[in-house]
């Protein structure tokens, strides 16, 4: 893949992960689980992120085939 299609990828998560705050927000003290599911997901999110961040900079190096 080259630096497009992983910064595509990057913008859509980030896209992902900012409306599951508006949702974590909106729920923090009305529904608990919905709260915490979205606190979790974002954190994996977040993970996710930075793996494809280090998985573009690999790939710009030519280590990934």
């Amino acid at each position: 893949m080259d630096a497009k299609e992983w910064a595509k990828m990057a913008d859509m998560l980030a896209q992902i992960r900012n409306k599951l705050y508006i949702l974590q927000s909106d729920n923090e003290n009305i529904n608990r689980e919905v709260f915490l599911k979205a606190v979790i997901t974002r954190e994996y999110l977040a993970l996710v992120l930075t793996n494809i961040d280090t998985f573009a900079r690999w790939d710009d190096n030519g280590w990934i085939k």
